[in-house]
């Protein structure tokens, strides 16, 4: 885990502006391989910063991910967005059930080149998201 004149660098070379605030969040989110929703972020840095709102954590989580700290993503059409500090491309697994969330082994590199070679003259691909939803073993065994 980084340390606190090491995250203040980090939020520094990305332009954003060290808050305490910020500096809160993106310790939470070093490393961190839960896969958070903003919710989730707020419970845990809440009690360091009772004032902290979560449309603060909202925002800040939406300047992290224009800043490139962390990846956006949603988990299936019930659950909520979730976080990854990870941002290198890198599929998903979704239980549609309880939204958890777990990186798959597999890399994105074939479905990236194929997109690459599509868009050459069409567009520009921004990012690649591939996200697998289906039902866990916890709430297959609940069933």
């Amino acid at each position: 885990m980084a340390e606190r004149e090491e995250l203040a660098d980090i939020l520094r070379g990305r332009g954003l502006r060290v808050t305490p605030q910020r500096l809160a969040i993106l310790k939470y989110l070093d490393g961190n391989t839960d896969h958070p929703t903003a919710e989730d972020v707020y419970a845990a840095v809440k009690e360091q910063h009772p004032a902290m709102s979560l449309n603060t954590v909202y925002k800040t989580l939406e300047a992290f991910e224009e800043a490139d700290l962390v990846w956006r993503f949603g988990a299936g059409q019930k659950q909520k967005s979730h976080y990854d500090p990870n941002t290198t491309p890198h599929p998903h697994f979704v239980c549609d059930q309880c939204g958890h969330v777990d990186d798959l082994p597999a890399d994105c590199d074939t479905v990236q080149r194929e997109a690459e070679d599509l868009l050459q003259t069409d567009g520009e691909m921004l990012r690649v998201e591939i996200c697998v939803v289906g039902v866990c073993d916890n709430c297959t065994d609940r069933a």
